[in-house]
């Protein structure tokens, strides 16, 4: 009489790959769950954190410049407003080049005053610009893409100074953490 198959489920191996398998696959949902949204969070507030200290910095070189015209009585003097606008474009493109992957804009009604150095530099704005007062962070359309943008107002002059992050600029680091933690995972699984 032939002797019977072993059963599988007695094998040492299977009992032995079973439970790791089982420890493995619960250490890795919790770690995907416990870091993946608190790192996405993270990013997410670093990216909001230099769009607002950007757009601040721009706010506060275009009220630097309107003191010092004020300090000299030369507010309504065309070409010394002029050449203070001149000198805040500037200063401000210096601020965007402090910022890896940030790109700024400075907009007077639809006319194009400053820009950062993107190479398509958005041409319109799609999404209506506030009329003054301070912005949360928030996606707009820009020249026919979304972008992670924040808008200040600087009534002196009628600009519109948004600093913004492209959505693929903002999305990479963000899928990079995803990537970081799936790959933890599936170390701790194996």
């Amino acid at each position: 009489m032939p002797a019977k198959p072993f059963p599988f489920y007695h094998h040492i191996l299977f009992r032995l790959l079973l439970p790791v398998i089982g420890v493995g696959l619960l250490v890795a949902t919790a770690l995907v769950a416990y870091l993946a949204a608190p790192m996405k969070n993270f990013l997410t507030r670093q990216f909001d954190a230099n769009l607002q200290l950007a757009s601040t910095m721009g706010l506060q070189i275009c009220e630097e410049s309107l003191n010092y015209l004020l300090e000299l009585r030369l507010e309504n003097d065309v070409e010394m407003n002029q050449v203070m606008q001149h000198e805040a474009v500037e200063k401000m493109r210096a601020v965007v080049d402090l910022f890896p992957h940030l790109h700024m804009v400075v907009r007077k009604g639809e006319r194009r005053v400053m820009a950062s150095h993107e190479a398509d530099v958005p041409q319109r704005f799609e999404t209506a610009l506030p009329g003054g007062g301070y912005e949360d962070v928030h996606f707009i359309r820009l020249g026919g893409k979304a972008v992670r943008a924040r808008i200040q107002f600087f009534p002196f002059w009628d600009w519109h100074i948004v600093s913004y992050v492209t959505e693929a600029d903002f999305q990479s680091p963000l899928r990079m953490a995803y990537r970081t933690t799936y790959l933890s995972a599936l170390g701790v699984f194996t």
